[in-house]
């Protein structure tokens, strides 16, 4: 569910209905005065907006999982600071105010005035809080309380207070703001002061903020110039007109104002990884849809704007029909100038913003006095529509030379070729992997893996994982591979809940020789090849929760003697839109503009890896090092595991290893020498880092092709009591008989999100898809072997490397 969408779904039509409430408690007049003062806060709230919040939107999602949460305690502290004085101010202004013009008036606004300026800044900085943090439910939930209060309130307040003023609606909006602040607080939890930290924050949005800031002020006065002057010319009757009209347009805004949720974090992850190319078609998307819906809203709302002044006002406000017709034109452009904004603030370019405020300021300044007192409301509404059309102008010609820019600059490095690879089966991969994802979800719901469980869940299972880290969107050898920490964690935890023993592969052996495995249910968990994050995150997670883990070892990884080929290829392809390089003796030229094309290009190159010998690997390493100046050992020593950490965690007792061969190589594509080597080699380079003797072993990429019986021979003879495949299966006590061949479930890749843990112990997901792949019109799981590192070339959830 998009739960950016029905939240400003349920702001707006909030709004909406305390606007309408509002305006039948107090009349047209007093209305008037009502937004007036309304007009204030929202220029505070500008101010906040700018200082704040778009630096948080645009530069907090781009912060490190490390470095997340203090990042936005330091936030925090800003706004708590902000609150109090933008608060102070506004009671001081009104106060003032009301005294050098001896107008009591101005002196009764000044503490509802102050109060709902401190409520309404804490309850809109926790909203965007919530969005910017990806929990959009909790961000819904924190407007659903204020809206609560604010239009039970507003509802009641014609029966409880009769002849209330302004200051009536201002206090019940700070009521309102206070309670969904009370929970924004709860959920955000005690932050943590560090004043190092918060310096640098702060020098780091007030670098993007110090553009926003005037742009604010002339954000308000472009926005409100006209609406106040209004005020000032026309009377505050005049202003109440407005404002009813405004608020039917308001349906307008409700996809607009949704856009602030979370448009600003999808456009600044865009161009974070995908660059400007990925940021342009986000963007492109983004105002298809915002163009089609502004149409069809305008339209609606013009068949008969009539009929919705009388049902929504009464005939006293039945002056304001055409209005709500010619407020539509300015709404219309105001949706283009905010994907714009959009996509300056992505780039981190508020100059450009400030510009086109600067330009409209200006002319607001300029004409919003003679439009207004010599066109009445038609001239506002005039004015207002001129605003928006500068504005536009100028954001649209900073685009298009943008644009241009980057087009021209990709023109002249990318290299046509027909030779590419088509993915596989002409399906695009997202699509594939959205069919899967949804078959997923709809086997859960069928009931059949509770029935299929009581046959095909076994005693238990191996589960089988890589790294256990958070993969950007152009990491493609991570995204199969990788489990988010918080997605493990929540893995481990559901386990124990469930009661399953946790067992090292040790303990799986003799239980599974003395037939004591159906004594409880249990899961073993593996991690393969030995990545550094098996210590940083997996190990530090078990460790915590005092459950015991098995790593099998690269023994080439961990030595510094093989490089991890896959974080030089994506460094590669990150870095440039064409890769070039010698395979047999022919130079290969392969498209790589696009992330489709670098996902297509990477398993392209990837494939040739995995059949390839270790010192044809190594050769094709150091030619694509030399041409794009990357040191694939470096890298590679950044991401495995260190012999520290190995002896480490073999001390805590909890850590098992295993062996993974040298090179990971495809076994059986090596002779009977090189095979054995592998091997055993394997095993006398990880004896030798710990000083123990090593008695598991798991099969390099691990299916049916990869390794047989001579590679289980070679593991007999050399002592081996284990070894695993990635067959995708559950354990049971049939199993003894073939402890050099156990199969395990993968839960790793894309697809975390889904009832996937369910489905692989039921074994409903193990035995459809072993169906699938027996069945004769079915197509194979995989065209070539998989490549190394897990590239999921299969597109399968649990039929990844081993």
């Amino acid at each position: 569910m998009n739960f950016a969408f029905v939240d400003q779904v349920l702001v707006s039509g909030s709004n909406f209905v305390a606007g309408i409430l509002l305006a039948r408690a107090f009349g047209i007049f007093e209305f008037g005065r009502f937004a007036l003062a309304w007009m204030f806060v929202e220029f505070i709230g500008s101010l906040q907006f700018a200082a704040i919040i778009q630096p948080m939107l645009n530069i907090g999602p781009k912060q490190t999982e490390t470095d997340s949460d203090r990042y936005y305690d330091a936030v925090i502290a800003q706004q708590a600071a902000a609150c109090m004085v933008f608060g102070v101010v506004a009671w001081l202004s009104a106060t003032v105010a009301g005294w050098l013009l001896s107008d009591p008036e101005f002196s009764r606004l000044a503490l509802p005035l102050c109060a709902a300026i401190m409520g309404y800044q804490l309850q809109c900085f926790f909203r965007r809080y919530f969005f910017a943090r990806d929990r959009p439910l909790a961000g819904l939930v924190n407007d659903a309380l204020r809206f609560a209060v604010q239009i039970a309130a507003t509802a009641a307040l014609a029966f409880v207070w009769p002849g209330s003023t302004a200051g009536a609606g201002l206090w019940i909006v700070a009521a309102a703001c206070a309670v969904s602040a009370l929970q924004g607080v709860l959920c955000f939890g005690r932050p943590k002061w560090n004043r190092a930290v918060f310096v640098d924050v702060s020098v780091r949005h007030w670098a993007f903020s110090k553009w926003l800031l005037p742009s604010a002020l002339m954000y308000w006065m472009t926005t409100q110039g006209f609406a106040l002057m209004s005020g000032f010319v026309l009377g505050a009757a005049a202003t109440g007109s407005l404002r009813a009209a405004i608020s039917i347009i308001g349906v307008v805004n409700i996809l607009l104002l949704a856009l602030d949720n979370f448009a600003p974090v999808q456009a600044a992850r865009a161009v974070h990884v995908g660059g400007p190319i990925e940021l342009r078609r986000n963007i492109a998307r983004l105002a298809l849809l915002t163009g089609t819906l502004v149409v069809t809203m305008v339209a609606l709302i013009n068949i008969n704007p009539g009929y919705l002044v009388h049902l929504l006002y009464g005939e006293r406000f039945a002056s304001i029909e055409q209005l709500v017709r010619w407020l539509c034109a300015p709404a219309s452009v105001f949706a283009i100038c905010t994907v714009l904004v959009i996509w300056a603030g992505a780039l981190e370019r508020p100059r450009t913003i400030f510009i086109s405020y600067a330009a409209a300021a200006i002319f607001t300044t300029i004409a919003a006095y003679p439009l207004t007192r010599y066109g009445g409301l038609a001239g506002v509404v005039a004015g207002s529509f001129l605003v928006e059309t500068i504005r536009a102008v100028v954001l649209l010609v900073a685009f298009v030379r943008w644009s241009r820019a980057i087009t021209s600059e990709g023109a002249e490095c990318v290299v046509p070729t027909g030779q590419a690879t088509r993915d596989r089966g002409g399906v695009p991969w997202q699509i594939r992997r959205n069919l899967y994802r949804a078959g997923l979800w709809f086997l859960a719901a069928s009931g059949l893996p509770r029935v299929m469980a009581r046959h095909r869940a076994g005693q238990g299972a191996i589960l089988s994982f890589h790294r256990v880290y958070l993969p950007k969107p152009h990491e493609f050898g991570s995204q199969s591979l990788s489990i988010a920490p918080k997605n493990f964690r929540r893995l481990v935890q559901t386990l124990q809940e469930r009661g399953y023993d946790f067992l090292t592969m040790s303990a799986l052996a003799d239980r599974l020789r003395t037939g004591e495995l159906a004594q409880r249910k249990f899961v073993c968990l593996t991690f393969d090849d030995g990545f550094v994050d098996n210590y940083g995150e997996a190990y530090a997670i078990c460790s915590e929760l005092g459950v015991p883990m098995t790593v099998y070892l690269v023994s080439g990884f961990v030595r510094r003697e093989f490089p991890m080929w896959s974080f030089g290829l994506e460094k590669a392809l990150a870095a440039h839109d064409v890769l070039e390089f010698t395979w047999e003796s022919k130079e290969v030229r392969l498209n790589a503009r696009t992330m489709g094309q670098k996902r297509q290009a990477f398993l392209t190159v990837a494939s040739l890896f995995v059949l390839a010998q270790p010192q044809r690997i190594k050769h094709l390493c150091a030619d694509l090092g030399a041409r794009y100046g990357i040191d694939f050992m470096a890298l590679s020593d950044q991401n495995a595991l260190t012999p520290a950490m190995i002896r480490e965690m073999h001390a805590s007792g909890l850590v098992e290893f295993g062996v993974h061969s040298v090179h990971h190589a495809y076994l059986s594509h090596l002779d009977n020498s090189g095979a054995y080597r592998e091997i055993m080699q394997g095993k006398r380079d990880c004896e030798a880092l710990l000083g123990a003797e090593i008695r598991h072993f798991a099969y390099p990429y691990g299916d049916e092709r990869s390794f047989g019986s001579r590679e289980v021979k070679f593991c007999r003879e050399l002592g081996f009591q284990t070894a695993v495949t990635t067959e995708s299966n559950t354990i049971f006590a049939a199993d003894r008989d073939r402890l050099l061949a156990l199969p395990r479930l993968t839960y790793n890749g894309t697809f975390q999100d889904t009832p996937l843990l369910g489905l692989l112990l039921s074994g409903a997901l193990p035995t459809l898809r072993r169906g699938l792949r027996a069945w004769p019109m079915s197509a194979p799981v995989r065209n070539s072997p998989p490549t190394p590192l897990s590239v999921a070339a299969s597109g399968g959830p649990e039929k990844l490397l081993g």
